[in-house]
């Protein structure tokens, strides 16, 4: 009786309790270096972010159907992916010599999406219509929030007449969040 008592203890506690999710944890893998991060999913699973190559530069990644396959760019001393739409398009930064672009791959194919003025920018996230948001450099150094859709990269503007904003998130209606300095904080800001 006390052996049947132990062994049913035993399949109790290795049932997972009702309700509770479950989960299972991947190993995305490297591209070779020590290190990877993945920064955005899609509804397909696929997995886009950033991998250590054996050079110890970081270089945007795809991982899908078990595989970790890096994102190229002609230039680049180092990439990002920061997100990924349903269709598979990728939007992220490609760092070169002359500073860091917001890049959008295409079946693996790069499009660098220009800056507002400056020299830098970011691209941060991406609908299904291929919309991207992020942040860009002006001519006075100063970064703005960005929607790039329909091939022209638009400044979102800040808050409060300050200098610095920059576009995270956007959804399928091309409705953006992110933040923009104030006078009082960083308080959080979506445009419509």
């Amino acid at each position: 009786m006390r052996l049947s008592a132990s062994i049913l203890l035993t399949i109790a506690l290795s049932l997972p309790l009702a309700g509770s999710p479950l989960y299972l944890v991947t190993d995305l893998g490297t591209l070779g270096g020590s290190k990877s991060t993945g920064y955005a999913i899609n509804n397909q699973g696929t997995v886009v972010g950033a991998a250590r190559l054996p050079s110890d530069s970081d270089s945007a990644f795809v991982f899908s159907g078990g595989h970790i396959s890096a994102l190229t760019a002609s230039g680049a001393t180092s990439s990002q992916a920061n997100g990924i739409n349903s269709s598979g398009q990728v939007a992220g930064t490609v760092h070169t010599l002359s500073g860091a672009q917001a890049a959008v791959w295409t079946d693996g194919i790069f499009s660098n999406l220009g800056t507002l003025g400056g020299s830098d920018s970011y691209g941060l996230g991406i609908n299904n219509a291929g919309s991207v948001a992020g942040s860009a450099s002006l001519s006075t150094g100063d970064a703005h929030a960005f929607l790039y859709r329909n091939a022209q990269m638009s400044d979102l503007g800040v808050l409060d007449d300050t200098s610095w904003s920059a576009a995270y998130g956007i959804n399928n209606h091309d409705q953006v969040t992110g933040y923009s300095t104030t006078a009082s904080g960083l308080p959080g800001v979506s445009v419509g």
